[in-house]
């Protein structure tokens, strides 16, 4: 059995934060392997014309601790990126990490993790925990974001039922992303996120789950719209 850790990322997101994700990754395969499972590192990066050389750092990290990486570009004729543009490229990322698990025996769960979110210590005996009651999905707890909803009754462990969660901090069985990919939908209004869990939702009656002590912290905390975050959106050609 086995467990993908999975982000993917941009350029313009190797800010200083990218390796937030990785911070706990030795502490994660102890608690995988006690579980009987194997605990494996991907990264999804998209390139533009500098090539590999702004994941410098993320690239380094991941060969130190043997995790791997596939690239993509998308040219689609943009030359910045923005909050519409970029959702097609975080799609397409994600997208690729279902391929690589799909294609590792398969995976029996994908952790996805955003790249600038910092992780709960024990995110893996704690999202595990949950997946034992027989829930095929469940987010850890994002606090920038300002989500909430229902306490889930009749369990011993933190649980909230939500509409949608983010995506970056998300614990997925196989017998969800095997079936479901991530898109974003203009005529509903809807991004990446509650795209995938409305999907989940309505095609295979799985509910949006979360754990509300499994906190992660974004860097930094206080979230914004990307062109107000002060990082190089060029994309180059």
């Amino acid at each position: 059995m086995s467990i993908i850790v999975a982000m993917t990322s941009a350029p313009h997101k190797m800010d200083g934060s990218e390796l937030s994700w990785l911070t706990e990754i030795d502490r994660f395969r102890e608690q995988a392997k006690a579980r009987g499972h194997e605990l494996q590192v991907f990264a999804a990066l998209e390139l533009d014309a500098r090539g590999i050389v702004p994941f410098g750092r993320l690239v380094a990290a991941l060969q130190r601790i043997g995790g791997a990486y596939w690239t993509y570009n998308l040219d689609d004729g943009a030359v910045r990126i923005d909050s519409a543009n970029r959702l097609a490229r975080i799609c397409e990322g994600r997208n690729l990490c279902i391929e690589y698990a799909q294609r590792n025996r398969p995976a029996d769960f994908i952790l996805y993790l955003d790249s600038d979110v910092l992780p709960d210590r024990d995110t893996i005996d704690k999202l595990l925990a949950v997946a034992d009651l027989g829930y095929r999905q469940v987010g850890g707890e994002v606090p920038s974001y300002v989500l909430g909803g229902e306490r889930v009754p009749g369990v011993d462990l933190p649980l909230e039922q939500r509409s949608y969660n983010t995506a970056g901090y998300l614990l997925v069985h196989r017998d969800i992303y095997r079936r479901l990919r991530w898109r974003w939908d203009w005529d509903a209004g809807m991004t990446d996120d509650p795209c995938w869990f409305a999907d989940a939702r309505q095609f295979l009656g799985v509910p949006c789950i979360v754990r509300t002590d499994c906190v992660g912290r974004h860097q930094p905390e206080v979230l914004v719209p990307i062109e107000q975050r002060g990082g190089d959106l060029e994309v180059r050609r």
